[in-house]
């Protein structure tokens, strides 16, 4: 009873992780996950301005992992040990299928996106979805970047 009690505790991360999972743990369920040394690693300072030279920060990569049609290095950052955030990008001369294949399929996992925001002047459009305890962001910058990032729903202001 303890373990359900603990799972349903902690908030729902991406596939199946949870935020606040430590690195062993998302290994043990992604065994082909690998470390990432600190200066490939995923670390905006915008994002973490308390955090220069991403101190604290590290990174697992899941190679090659399916969603819809294509393939896709899956991205677990992690700060202080926690899982924090899952980002996804693919570069690709088929940016704008594969942001339209990611759309329909979030779209049917969790409806229509809470926001889309078209900026064409400048070539970019994203989609966000708000669920209980994740937010999705989905965005295409053009002509050749889609991004996908998994956040815990406090990190919603950092959006």
């Amino acid at each position: 009873m303890k373990i359900l009690a603990l799972l349903i505790a902690q908030s729902l991360g991406w596939g199946q992780t949870f935020w606040g999972m430590s690195p062993q743990s998302t290994h043990e369920i992604y065994p082909e996950s690998f470390p990432v040394p600190l200066e490939q690693t995923i670390c905006y300072n915008a994002d973490q301005p308390q955090r220069p030279n991403c101190q604290g920060i590290t990174q697992q990569t899941i190679p090659d992992r399916t969603i819809g049609r294509r393939n896709y290095d899956i991205n677990l950052i992690f700060t202080d040990e926690q899982l924090s955030k899952v980002h996804i990008y693919r570069e690709s001369s088929e940016a704008y299928s594969i942001y339209a294949e990611l759309k329909l399929l979030l779209t049917d996992k969790y409806g229509n996106p809470t926001i889309n925001n078209t900026l064409a002047s400048i070539g970019v459009q994203s989609a966000i979805w708000n669920t209980e305890n994740t937010l999705v962001k989905l965005t295409i910058i053009t002509p050749d970047k889609v991004y996908l990032i998994y956040l815990p729903k406090q990190d919603e202001i950092n959006l």
